[in-house]
């Protein structure tokens, strides 16, 4: 059976100091990439086939970070991320 898991990028720098970034594209702070860390860890056991972001780089490094952090969660390969329509899910 299919699973919709969701996850907010890690803190960004911006969000440390209370603004709001809205469309801002600021990227993630140290605890930020923490987070996504602990993420990764946390969905070790999934196998995640498809993954959507937006386009800013916090939501991207977060991504990144969750899907390449723990080789077992996308069966080893390296996913790419692009903007527009492909058929390649997969690289490698």
């Amino acid at each position: 059976m299919a699973k919709l898991i969701l996850i907010r990028h890690g803190q960004s720098l911006w969000n440390a100091e209370n603004k709001f970034t809205g469309w801002v594209d600021v990227p993630l702070g140290e605890q930020g990439r923490a987070e996504a860390t602990i993420a990764s860890c946390k969905l070790k056991d999934y196998r995640v086939r498809v993954c959507f972001t937006s386009m800013l780089f916090r939501s991207l490094e977060t991504a990144i970070a969750i899907l390449t952090e723990v080789d077992d969660i996308c069966d080893g390969r390296i996913p790419i991320i692009k903007h527009g329509a492909d058929d390649r899910d997969w690289h490698g």
